[in-house]
């Protein structure tokens, strides 16, 4: 099986942590348990194993970005319900204030009329 394209940069990454002796020890020594001592196979199976575990990060990393992009898109949803509902209630609470000034309005309206009408009585009698 022929590597892909997109898999260079991790050969190139596992090939420079052997040449800079930035390598992960601990692999390696099983890598060169495994091939009997050969370090030449034991290159090729460290630079193979450790590709495949940067492949298994760029996974997990997407997979946690993929969370964290659905939590985020939740969290906005949430946001902008909360809001939509506070403006519901906001203008429930505007209506309810109009129709108390209204009754208010039309109390006093009633009061003066019935007063101007007392007086009319009052001031004809």
């Amino acid at each position: 099986m022929a590597p892909e394209r997109n898999d260079e940069r991790y050969f190139e990454r596992a090939a420079a942590e052997l040449r800079n002796g930035d390598y992960r020890q601990g692999m390696w020594e099983k890598c060169l348990a495994e091939s009997a001592g050969d370090r030449k196979r034991a290159r090729d199976r460290y630079i193979s194993q450790r590709v495949g575990e940067l492949h298994q990060e760029t996974r997990d990393n997407a997979v946690e970005a993929a969370k964290q992009v659905a939590l985020d898109a939740e969290a906005r949803r949430g946001r902008i319900r909360r809001e939509r509902w506070q403006r519901v209630e906001g203008h429930e609470l505007n209506r309810t204030d109009q129709r108390d000034r209204w009754l208010r309005f039309t109390l006093a309206g009633l009061a003066l009329l019935a007063c101007g009408v007392a007086a009319g009585r009052w001031l004809a009698g």
